[in-house]
Parts: C-alpha cells; sequence; structure tokens
C-alpha cells in the first residue's frame, strides 16, 4: 500500500494512454457514489476535459503565487494527479489563477463533480495542498484498488517443501536439505546435505551468542571428546568444538535442543528440502 500510494501521488497521470487516464478519473469520481457520471460519455463528448490546476504555462502571478521554488513545484507536479482535475469549463479556466478558477461562474465552487469538492474552501494552490489532494485521492484508491488477498502458493522450481525446526513430527531421513534463514533475515544459506546445514546454523548461533552456546555444549555433552580432527564428525568454531551427529534426526533433534536453550524459536529457522 505504501509503495503504491507513493507511486499514485507522483505519477504523470496526465501522459497516461487516454483510455488509462480516463478509467482512472472515472473510478476516482464514481467510487461508492450511487449517482455515478458517465465521465466517459461526458469526455468523449468534449463536455468535461482535462484541467490542469496549476496551468501548464507560468505567468507572472503563478509564480509569485508558487513561491521562490516555482520551476521545481511546476516541474515535479504539473502532470501528477494532486494537480490534475476535470471540468466542463477548460476554455474559462485557461491561465487564471487559483482564487479566480475557484470563484468564477461555473468555477470549483460551483463544481458537482467530487474531483473539484476538495478545491472549493482552499485559498491556495502551492506544493503542500497540491500533495494534500494527491493523499486524498490516493487514500480513495486504496479503497478502490485493494491489495488481493490470496492463499495461493506459487509451486517452486525444484518442487520444494518448506518446513521449520519446529516440525519434528515429521522425519526428514531419506531427504536432502536445499536452503534454509532465519526468519528475521533477508539472506538465505544454500546447503548440500544435512551436516553442512547442522554446521552453518551452529555458526550463526555462536555468532549470535557465543558465550551461551558454549555453556549449552558442555551441559548437553555435545563437547569434542579428545583432541579435535577435521576427519571426525567434529567441528570446531573459535574455541568452541561440538560434535556433529551422524544420523539426520538427531542432528534435527540437537539443533531443537540448542535453539530452545538459547531462547529463539524454533520457527525463526526456515528451510527447503527436496
Amino acid at each position: 500500500d505504501n509503495e503504491f500510494k507513493e507511486k499514485f501521488i507522483l505519477k504523470d497521470i496526465y501522459n497516461l494512454k487516454s483510455r488509462n487516464r480516463l478509467f482512472l478519473l472515472e473510478q476516482l469520481e464514481n467510487f461508492n457514489n450511487r449517482e455515478k457520471v458517465d465521465i466517459e460519455n461526458l469526455v468523449n463528448s468534449n463536455i468535461l476535459t482535462i484541467e490542469h490546476i496549476m496551468p501548464q504555462n507560468l505567468n507572472f502571478m503563478w509564480k509569485k503565487d508558487l513561491g521562490f521554488n516555482y520551476k521545481q513545484i511546476h516541474e515535479q507536479y504539473l502532470h501528477t494527479i494532486g494537480n490534475i482535475t476535470l471540468t466542463g469549463y477548460n476554455s474559462k479556466m485557461s491561465n487564471k489563477l487559483f482564487s479566480e478558477k475557484r470563484d468564477m461562474e461555473n468555477g470549483f465552487k460551483d463544481s458537482r463533480l467530487f474531483l473539484n469538492q476538495s478545491l472549493k474552501d482552499l485559498d491556495s494552490w502551492n506544493e503542500k495542498t497540491i500533495l494534500n489532494r494527491a493523499n486524498l485521492l490516493a487514500n480513495r484508491a486504496l479503497k478502490i484498488w485493494k491489495f488481493p488477498k490470496t492463499f495461493y502458493q506459487p509451486q517452486n522450481k525444484y518442487n520444494e517443501k518448506i518446513f521449520t525446526l519446529s516440525d519434528d513430527d515429521i522425519n526428514f531421513t531419506g531427504k536432502k536439505p536445499l536452503s534454509f534463514k532465519f526468519k528475521n533475515r533477508k539472506k538465505e544459506q544454500q546447503v548440500k546435505n544435512w551436516k553442512e546445514f547442522f554446521i552453518q546454523i551452529m555458526e550463526i548461533l555462536y555468532d549470535f551468542d557465543p558465550v551461551t552456546l558454549k555453556k549449552i555444549i558442555a551441559k548437553r555433552n555435545y563437547e569434542c571428546k579428545g583432541n579435535f580432527s577435521s576427519s571426525t564428525r567434529q567441528h570446531q568454531i573459535g574455541n568452541l568444538c561440538f560434535k556433529i551427529p551422524t544420523a539426520t534426526e538427531a542432528m534435527l533433534a540437537n539443533l531443537r535442543f540448542i535453539v530452545y536453550d538459547i531462547n529463539l524459536d524454533l520457527d525463526d529457522i526456515i528451510f527447503t528440502i527436496k
């Protein structure tokens, strides 16, 4: 929603394809309105036309009203939704000042269009009021085009299945791990086997809290016995040496105990298998 709103406010609406621009304005005008206005027919019949509230060509008085940074405001907001509306009196409005467009006969004060309702009581037209109107219309757009809710899960490339360490009722023996990540981290780490899976998670836990991890390893009798040897099922991280179980389920059980003891959530470790 935030991304949609940000893009919507700054989008060049005026130079959209005419049918898309017309659809957008018609939806904004008629949303939640039983007395709908046939915008398409009125525009195609040239009864209604697009109006730039801040005109495309600024005269001296418009520059004065916009302030010292008039050029930047004009370039940034001229064709955006905050500055675009519909009127049946475009030719009469021309380059008139905002107050004149508002108060003239059949001006914004007399308009029955929703798109012009927020203009009736404004005293000036500048960057602040343009953005206020843009936000108003963006919030309306968010109600019209809601972000869809779905339970659809796309099939992944390798028919992967996703699990967490809390899935202790499933036997993963004979399955191959492909990757894992911690829920609060964006980075996904690839692994070739369960041993690599076990070691990489232990390395992350060591970075997280080496003192506590060492105490847990000692308490649960997971420490290496004898001299460390890289050829055995042992692994060393800094001054910590721990045993690596042979069986898949033993490795996962050990990880569950360690993660629990270190006060992390088992659901925080998400992994995929094939």
